[in-house]
């Protein structure tokens, strides 16, 4: 039995996350969030948040060939209110399709989280032009157009400035900071690898966000990224929580398709 303390904390904490991970509106997610905030969503709700905040600056240094994507372990704590729940997923990023959307060669950019233990999933699919899609650019401010799915939900468009995209492709990071070199070890190896630390911050309604990151980098990565860790410091919308994540490349490969071929 949820006890009514801990069952108010983490119905405050489920509006700001649906907000913040959805891409819907503030408004319609968080009507989502409270209609839905049941005992069996509230033992649930930290793991769920942590599904898709476990995510580097960027995961996007570098762009691969059509066709190519990665796949991620990541492990996440949420702390909040004195509660703490820690998890696994798993996470694919990929490149599943170019076109030439007016004069701009443009990327589909699919992303898929799931949840560990569960049928919970997350998919997002975004169109930006290839000119941005590189280390020092900001590709969530030139997203065409995109869309997003969920379990028990339709198809919906993506709100691309929304919710958990300024973390997925961040741009350039604030008081950025080369780490010493490190061997990191992943399907791809043992690799020496580069580093480099900085954050970003973002508001979304009354909730804002800090996210502070570590990532390891290497050219032999699909898209640039070995591992990384991962620091989002929310408040601003009931009780302030942190998400402390890791994920590490566990696979790659060519052949990537999108699971929403449908819509373009």
């Amino acid at each position: 039995m949820v006890s009514e303390g801990i069952r108010g904390h983490a119905r405050q904490a489920l509006a700001s996350m649906v907000v913040l991970l959805s891409g819907l509106p503030p408004r319609v997610a968080g009507n989502v969030a409270m209609e839905h905030a049941s005992d069996r969503a509230i033992s649930t709700v930290i793991g769920r948040a942590g599904v898709d905040l476990a995510l580097s600056e960027g995961l996007l240094y570098q762009l691969p060939a059509d066709g190519s994507w990665v796949q991620f372990d990541v492990e996440y704590t949420f702390k909040m209110a004195g509660q703490e729940q820690s998890g696994r997923q798993t996470m694919t990023m990929a490149s599943v399709g170019t076109v030439n959307e007016g004069s701009e060669e443009s990327r589909w950019i699919e992303f898929k989280m799931l949840e560990s233990g569960s049928d919970r999933f997350w998919t997002r699919k975004l169109l930006i032009p290839v000119r941005y899609l590189k280390r020092g650019e900001n590709p969530t401010e030139h997203v065409i157009r995109g869309w997003t799915l969920q379990e028990n939900r339709a198809v919906e468009p993506a709100v691309a400035v929304h919710g958990r995209w300024p973390a997925y492709l961040a741009g350039r990071l604030q008081d950025e900071k080369t780490l010493p070199k490190q061997l990191v070890e992943t399907k791809l190896g043992a690799l020496m690898s580069d580093g480099v630390t900085g954050w970003i911050e973002f508001s979304e309604g009354k909730l804002h966000t800090k996210v502070t990151y570590e990532t390891r980098i290497h050219p032999k990565a699909p898209f640039g990224v070995l591992a990384s860790r991962t620091l989002f410091e929310c408040s601003g919308e009931g009780d302030p929580y942190t998400i402390d994540g890791r994920m590490k490349l566990t696979d790659f490969g060519t052949g990537a398709r999108t699971s929403l071929p449908d819509h373009r």
